[in-house]
């Protein structure tokens, strides 16, 4: 804006030059054109190309940015001394060629060079400028330098040196006045700075607690899918190919009995070893399921390389290879599970899977496929302390890695299966790693993985606070705003609510502060018609009659001086009424953001008003007298002018507005330059087009205010938004009591987060005919069926208050405990949540034709609840409890729930609230509230498979509910 300013200023003084000079003039004329090219290039740069320039160039960019600063610097001086400014002696000239009253008024006034009013007008722009030129208030010295040193030396040189006569008063008056512009804009640069800090702090604060919940966020799923789990994309990719590894702990059934905590204790330490070598190889850990642990090569992005491309492929294998390797090192090392040293079983595969995340509760990330299916059965088919494989990764496995084929193996589903051991004793695991140093991919170590998931985390942090790029030019952080409830209702929307914004920019940047700013514009103003009001008593100017018929009207008996008092007394009132209101009403400024707004600004054009007229009566009407012909006070009363433009900036900038408001104070600059001929005040012509562009410039500091609040807007909500989709989902994947106690020890050892339920009730769905139907399906569409059934689920799980635990394969694990995992504890709850799944699958399978049905399963007793691993964390619980539900769901019936005689004790203790000990009354009441409960008479539960177990396992008898009374009737006692 200052170029387009400067620009306008060389084009009215060749308007001069051809008007009021001579044919001689010609060179004068070329100077000012190719000053206008030079300016024209130098706006080109600043709003082409160096907005669009690359901003890793800090150097080269902190060179351009003092360049400019330089360049305007003694630009702004440059104009006003010859050849590219008018001489005093060519403007004395110059009225022999024309009789333009305003070259012959800037002949008298002596406004030339550097001692002119409009050179002083000129700088004091620069000065107002400077605040949003510098960078940081600490540069704003330099100005001080600038102008003690630059521009009165400039002008103590141009004086010595061009032999032209000057008027001795002008440099003197012009500097203070001139220090007294850069004192001000020295305190509006203090409180710039301090509002940017204050911003920047807050900003801070707000990135580090996304940065905290993305961190615990990062944790739990791979980076590459959080920003489409915030987009609520659906997430289920296709990949051609992988390799799955599957790692067992293999316990006795005495390790199932031990103490919960102890369990969690000994996994913590095991799998945290594990996630430990999987991070040093970068194998990605996909999840820990009991005593199970699984990882794989090949599922992230940049493990993805061209099809066919086997080196890379290598790679992987390698990486991996080496990690199980060092994880079957464990067995060595002193690492105990249950009181035993800890055995190992490993099983991998290669093949298709589809990576997706499941479950808009609990929305897990997991494989799905015949390939993930494969390498379990891989791992339950091996011995202890081997890693086992088929034919598919056998073919794959580069030279480095040695395998011996062993006996065939029958896999359910399969048949008989050639498979193959990893041949440990032959692996030369240092020339694995040369060979990877070799193929240009050195050992990945632990700190250096750390150190790229944190650049994931910030880059995408970043792009949450990033605002997308304007297309245009005027507002274009407008784009994006809308007041269509509609549109802003849609919870998928990328619109903002303008009327949001109003009332942010209102709260945030207009009411705040706003007495402060009002008590800092009064203050100087009644400094300023003090100093005003002595001025005109010494020099009693209201004695002065006006020539002509001027603005204010020929005034007798101190009629000026009640009109400076007047209007001076108006703006002073005007000003503690806003105080006045802002402080007893201030909610009411709060919630009239447009009314209150509009009225700052109409008064701030009314207070521009009185400015402008009280000035006009307080200085003396004088324009055709010369200024040798003055004493100082009537010289000094002459420029006052400048005062008045300096007043003016002050009252329009006072106040942040946005940009539309601002435009009120264009159309005022235009009528006072406009009646300026009809009044006392001494402004140029080229000072006219200075004091425009001083309102334009104040036009465009309010459009960059309005477009940075806008971003910044726009970038707030964003986090919002982002932190309330990752807390959703992160209440989703572990209890919210839980997850509030990891944030508030960010960085703290998870393992240690240790909760014992003593009263917890946990149910287990398993699906029957699942397993057939999946055979016949594609893995996308399997994935389909899994998250529309379970989605299912998850809705009853609101519906009762119920937790969800986890999903493993098909089955679907959900309870309640004491506070920490759900806020109520009802046994009640979670048998009907149990009888609601039996009845969303039957409905979910009649809608698509399919045979399936599910078997529940419900426990009530002790288990332990904690966090596993360093990697994928997830909230588990612990203890036998979870075995026995496991067994109780096993051996239920299809479309029954199987309830343990625990859980039977503690729904009916529920029900009648009071302890039942007569099994009759017990049996009463729980019938009374299921019709189609009956005890279960077989000898043994048996499962499905045929596996047979004692009552004793689950804590003795157990109950079957059925759907109803005459279900329950037409079963009977019959054997499962």
């Amino acid at each position: 804006m200052v170029a387009v300013g400067m620009i306008a200023d060389r084009a009215y003084s060749i308007h001069e030059l051809s008007t009021c000079s001579g044919d001689g003039w010609w060179v004068r004329k070329l100077v000012e054109v190719v000053s206008m090219i030079v300016l024209s290039k130098v706006f080109f740069f600043l709003t082409i190309l160096l907005p669009n320039a690359d901003p890793s160039k800090g150097a080269w960019a902190d060179w351009t940015y003092w360049g400019v600063v330089l360049f305007f610097a003694t630009f702004f001086l440059a104009v006003n001394v010859w050849p590219l400014g008018i001489s005093c002696d060519e403007l004395a000239s110059m009225t022999e060629f024309c009789n333009e009253e305003s070259i012959r008024t800037a002949n008298l006034k002596k406004d030339c060079t550097l001692q002119g009013h409009t050179a002083c007008q000129m700088l004091q722009l620069w000065m107002l400028v400077m605040p949003y030129v510098l960078p940081q208030f600490d540069c704003w010295s330099y100005t001080f330098v600038w102008l003690v040193f630059i521009y009165t030396g400039c002008s103590w040189v141009y004086d010595a040196f061009s032999g032209e006569m000057i008027h001795e008063d002008d440099l003197p008056l012009h500097f203070v006045l001139l220090g007294v512009t850069a004192c001000l804009g020295t305190m509006k640069k203090y409180f710039l700075e301090k509002g940017l800090r204050r911003q920047f702090r807050i900003d801070y604060e707000e990135k580090k607690v996304l940065e905290d919940l993305y961190n615990v966020f990062d944790g739990m799923v791979p980076s590459y899918v959080i920003p489409r789990m915030l987009r609520e994309d659906t997430i289920a990719d296709p990949i051609d190919r992988v390799t799955i590894l599957f790692v067992l702990i293999v316990i006795d059934d005495s390790a199932h009995s031990m103490d919960p905590k102890k369990t969690l204790a000994d996994l913590n330490q095991i799998f945290g070893r594990m996630d430990e070598i999987c991070a040093k190889y970068q194998v990605t850990k996909i999840e820990t399921v009991a005593e199970e642990y699984v990882a794989c090569v090949g599922v992230l992005p940049k493990d993805h390389g061209e099809i066919g491309d086997k080196a890379h492929y290598d790679k992987l294998l390698v990486r991996m290879f080496l990690a199980a390797s060092e994880i079957l090192d464990m067995e060595n090392q002193d690492f105990r599970m249950g009181g035993q040293k800890v055995q190992l079983k490993m099983g991998t595969h290669t093949g298709k899977i589809i990576a997706g995340v499941i479950g808009k509760k609990l929305p897990r990330f997991r494989l799905f496929g015949d390939t993930i299916n494969t390498s379990a059965r891989m791992m339950q088919k091996s011995k202890p302390g081997n890693l086992m494989f088929g034919e598919e990764t056998n073919q794959v496995l580069p030279s480095c890695i040695p395998a011996r084929k062993g006996e065939k193996v029958v896999m359910k589903g399969k048949g008989e299966v050639e498979v193959y051991y990893f041949d440990r004793a032959g692996f030369q695991a240092a020339e694995a790693k040369r060979l990877l140093e070799e193929k240009g991919t050195e050992e990945p170590r632990a700190k250096t993985g750390e150190d790229e998931r944190q650049q994931e985390v910030n880059e995408v942090i970043q792009q949450v606070f990033d605002s997308s790029e304007p297309t245009g030019w005027l507002l274009s952080h407008k784009e994006g705003f809308t007041n269509d409830t509609a549109e802003l209702a849609n919870p998928n929307t990328k619109m903002f609510s303008e009327a949001e914004f109003q009332s942010s920019f209102h709260c945030e940047a207009f009411v705040r502060k706003f007495r402060s700013r009002l008590h800092r514009q009064v203050l100087l103003m009644a400094g300023a018609t003090l100093f005003d009001l002595f001025h005109m008593e010494h020099t009693r100017a209201w004695e002065v009659k006006d020539k002509g018929s001027g603005f204010i009207p020929n005034a007798k008996d101190g009629g000026r001086f009640q009109v400076l008092l007047g209007c001076r007394m108006a703006c002073l009132v005007l000003a503690l009424l806003w105080s006045v209101m802002a402080k007893l009403r201030t909610d009411w400024m709060m919630e009239n953001v447009t009314l209150v707004q509009w009225g700052v600004v109409g008064t701030s054009s009314v207070v521009c008003t009185l400015m402008f007229v009280s000035y006009d009566a307080l200085v003396f009407p004088q324009i055709t007298k010369s200024y040798e012909e003055m004493h100082f006070l009537e010289y000094l009363n002459q420029q006052l002018s400048l005062v008045f433009v300096l007043a003016f900036f002050i009252v329009t900038n006072t106040h942040p507005t946005l940009f539309v408001q601002s435009l009120v104070f264009l159309p005022a600059g235009v009528v006072f330059m406009a009646i300026r001929d009809k009044t006392s005040l001494y402004i140029s012509n080229i000072g006219r087009v200075v004091f425009l562009c001083t309102v334009a410039i104040s036009c465009m500091l309010a459009h960059e205010l309005e477009q940075t609040s806008r971003a910044r807007f726009k970038a707030k909500r964003r986090v919002q938004r982002t932190q309330e989709r990752i807390e959703y989902v992160l209440n989703s994947l572990m209890p919210k009591a839980v997850l509030e106690e990891r944030k508030s020890r960010p960085g703290a050892d998870l393992s240690k987060f240790c909760h014992l339920y003593e009263h917890a009730t946990i149910t287990q769905s398993d699906l029957c005919g699942f397993t057939q139907l999946a055979a016949t399906k594609t893995p996308a569409e399997v994935v389909d069926f899994v998250a529309d059934l379970f989605g299912r689920f998850d809705v009853q799980t609101d519906k009762y208050g119920v937790y969800k635990v986890e999903t493993v394969g098909d089955a679907y694990i959900a309870g309640m405990a004491e506070n920490t995992l759900t806020t109520e504890n009802s046994v009640l709850k979670v048998v009907q949540f149990g009888l609601a799944m039996i009845e969303e699958t039957s409905a979910w399978a009649a809608a698509l034709g399919v045979q399936v049905t599910c078997r529940v399963g419900v426990h009530h007793g002790e288990c332990v609840g904690g966090i596993v691993g360093k990697g994928m964390q997830r909230y588990h619980l612990f203890g036998a409890l979870m075995n026995q539900v496991d067994t109780l769901e096993a051996t239920s019936r299809e479309g029954i729930t199987q309830i343990s005689k625990a859980c039977k004790e503690a729904l009916v203790r529920e029900l009648a609230k009071k302890d039942v000990t007569e099994e009759a009354e017990s049996m009463r009441i729980l019938v009374e509230a299921f019709p189609g409960a009956i005890q279960r008479k077989d000898e043994k539960l048996t499962t499905s498979k045929g596996e047979e177990h004692l009552y004793s396992e689950v804590g003795g008898g157990t109950y079957l509910i059925y759907k109803d009374a005459a279900a329950a009737a037409g079963a009977g006692a019959a054997p499962g």
